[in-house]
């Protein structure tokens, strides 16, 4: 089978443009969004236990302020009709906070030898903080309401810190008072779940308040946040 130049020549052509068709579709960037939050938070943290030194006295730390700074994408191509989806990464400071506790505790038997001593009166101050990064996927519907679920990965650091006076039965001081300090850090992972809306002020700029459900060391916090989000 014979052909000739000018036929060569043009499959040639084609083939080139073809494949040069093919190249500029498998390059084209993916169509997304880039947004940030700055937001400030309140945390819920009643649940979360801590012991004093000798199991006497119990810290709550109770409400508690923090902030979230956080990045994300959103896969513009995989919206399907209301429904849009992105992934996120975020700071999120949930606790920085100390609680004091004062109580009163007959002698334990490590001060047994200590004559004419009835009451041990504890001054005690405890500190926590809890912070680390979030990474979570991210759900819209109608660009108004929101889902989150994913991961938070944080240390957990705390310091103790307990004054003990000594007292007669005349309420009296009888030695000179003792203090006690111990600080950890621990390295925790929380799941979480969360919901929220955003409304738009102008465009590219929203308001964003969320709820956001924690499961941290076995229990239950709760965040409330609020602030603004970015659209790039």
């Amino acid at each position: 089978m014979r052909f000739s130049a000018k036929t060569f020549a043009l499959s040639a052509l084609s083939a080139l443009l073809i494949s040069r068709s093919l190249h500029a579709e498998e390059l084209e960037p993916p169509n997304v969004s880039i947004y940030a939050d700055v937001m400030l938070s309140m945390a819920q943290t009643k649940r979360l236990t801590y012991h004093s030194d000798d199991g006497k006295g119990v810290y709550h730390h109770g409400e508690t302020d923090g902030y979230r700074a956080r990045v994300g994408l959103r896969f513009d191509d995989m919206s399907h009709g209301f429904w849009s989806y992105g992934i996120e990464g975020s700071l999120v400071q949930l606790a920085n906070n100390n609680k004091l506790l004062n109580y009163d505790r007959e002698p334990q038997t490590d001060e047994s030898n200590i004559s004419n001593l009835a009451t041990v009166k504890v001054d005690g101050e405890h500190s926590l903080e809890l912070s680390g990064f979030e990474f979570a996927g991210r759900v819209w519907y109608d660009d108004t309401l929101y889902l989150r679920a994913g991961m938070l990965v944080y240390n957990e650091k705390t310091r103790l810190r307990e004054t003990r006076h000594f007292y007669d039965t005349n309420d009296n001081p009888i030695l000179t008072p003792t203090l006690n300090s111990d600080a950890d850090t621990k390295r925790r992972a929380a799941p979480m779940l969360g919901v929220g809306i955003q409304y738009p002020i102008i465009e590219g700029i929203y308001l964003a308040g969320e709820y956001t459900f924690y499961r941290m060391n076995s229990k239950q916090v709760d965040v409330l946040s609020a602030g603004v989000r970015l659209v790039f």
